[in-house]
């Protein structure tokens, strides 16, 4: 049984990240380093979340091109990610540490951009595994779709838990 709470984990930092590249994309001058360091690691915790919700393990690592190859090998549908994946890999955390390496606004706000398509992704994928995890698991039949007590609520802005009635 996936343990949701771990999941929900990798999203929370997930989103995280994205508030936080978000808000360095708007200070004066921005953060540029920091928006592609951030939406890198977004995009690097994402690819875990639904690693970890389809029982695979991964390496302790910031490799999202092979965490991307790792998520295709079960949904081939990641493969349209590449594109984002290539986008934001640049900035690995080298980018925190590396003098002298600097991108622009427009760059980095295409890196944040690609990351949250990421997001928007993974969340759809892993909202519908949960949804055949109630269709499948005789303890959730109890619940319709949409009454799970714990389920992934979408919202880039804070990214939160959220309790479903029961009989919606």
């Amino acid at each position: 049984m996936q343990d949701f709470e771990i999941i929900d984990n990798w999203f929370k930092k997930a989103n995280s990240d994205l508030v936080v590249a978000d808000i360095c994309l708007k200070l004066i001058p921005p953060e540029i380093d920091q928006v592609c360091h951030h939406s890198f690691m977004a995009v690097e915790k994402l690819f875990k979340a639904f690693l970890t919700i389809n029982n695979i393990s991964f390496s302790r690592n910031h490799d999202i091109i092979n965490l991307l190859q790792q998520c295709q090998s079960v949904d081939f549908e990641f493969d349209i990610l590449l594109i984002s994946c290539l986008i934001v890999v640049p900035y690995d955390s080298g980018i925190r540490y590396s003098n002298g390496f600097s991108t622009d606004f427009f760059i980095a706000k295409n890196v944040l951009k690609e990351a949250e398509k990421v997001y928007a992704f993974v969340f759809d994928k892993i909202n519908a595994i949960i949804d055949k995890i109630i269709e499948s698991e005789p303890k959730f039949q109890q619940f319709n779709k949409r009454s799970l007590p714990i389920r992934i609520n979408l919202n880039l802005s804070e990214l939160k838990l959220q309790e479903l009635e029961d009989g919606e």
